[in-house]
C-alpha cells in the first residue's frame, strides 16, 4: 500500500499518478477520494466574485474527484473487487435531522451534495460489475480543512472510510454513511 499525492485541479498530475500505479502495480484495488476544500469565507460581497469561489470549490470537490475516478477507472477494473470511497460531509445531506449550521457553508455544502449525486449514480452504474462505491462523512475531525478546529481525532474519522475501503463481496454499495450509520442523501 502506498499513498500518492495528487493535485486534483491538474489533469497532468492525475494522469501521472494513474500511470505510476499502472506501471508499479497494474491495478488499483481501492481508491479513496479525499480531496476537499471549504473556502466559503473567501467570498466577500463587493470584494470578491462568488463565481471565482464557486469555481475553485467545485474544481476540487467535484470536478477533481470525478476526474480522479475516471483516470483510475481502468486500473480499478483490473482489481478483483474494486472499492471506491468518496469523502463527503453530513453537511451535504438534505434530510439529516437536526442539520447543523443551516445556512452556513452553502458553497461547500453544494459541492459535496453534487459529489454525492455523482457517487450515487456511479454506484448504480457499476453495481452489476461488483464494484463497491460509497460516500462517507468522517465527522467533524480536526484537519487543515477546518484549521484543526474539529472535535474528533483523525484516527476516529478514518474508521468508516477504512471500513468501506475493505468491504467484501457482499458489502454495501451506493451508501452515504458516517460513524453512526446511514445518512439520508
Amino acid at each position: 500500500m502506498e499513498a500518492i499525492t495528487i493535485d486534483v485541479t491538474d489533469d497532468a498530475s492525475i494522469t501521472a499518478a494513474a500511470e505510476l500505479v499502472a506501471e508499479k502495480y497494474g491495478r488499483l484495488d481501492v481508491l479513496i477520494n479525499n480531496a476537499g476544500i471549504a473556502i466559503d469565507a473567501e467570498f466577500v460581497p463587493g470584494s470578491t466574485s462568488i463565481r471565482s469561489v464557486l469555481q475553485k470549490s467545485y474544481d476540487v470537490n467535484v470536478f477533481g474527484a470525478m476526474q480522479v475516478f475516471h483516470a483510475f477507472e481502468a486500473l480499478l477494473s483490473a482489481a478483483p473487487l474494486p472499492r471506491v470511497v468518496f469523502i463527503s460531509s453530513d453537511l451535504a445531506s438534505f434530510g439529516k435531522a437536526g442539520m447543523s449550521a443551516p445556512g452556513e457553508y452553502s458553497i461547500y455544502r453544494s459541492t459535496k451534495s453534487a459529489m454525492n449525486m455523482l457517487v450515487f449514480s456511479y454506484a448504480h452504474n457499476y453495481k452489476a460489475k461488483g464494484w463497491k462505491i460509497n460516500a462517507c462523512c468522517p465527522g467533524y475531525v480536526a484537519t487543515n480543512l477546518n484549521n484543526f478546529n474539529g472535535t474528533g481525532e483523525v484516527e476516529s474519522g478514518a474508521v468508516n472510510p477504512v471500513r468501506l475501503a475493505t468491504l467484501g463481496k457482499d458489502g454495501e454499495t451506493g451508501t452515504y454513511t458516517n460513524a453512526q450509520g446511514v445518512l439520508p442523501w
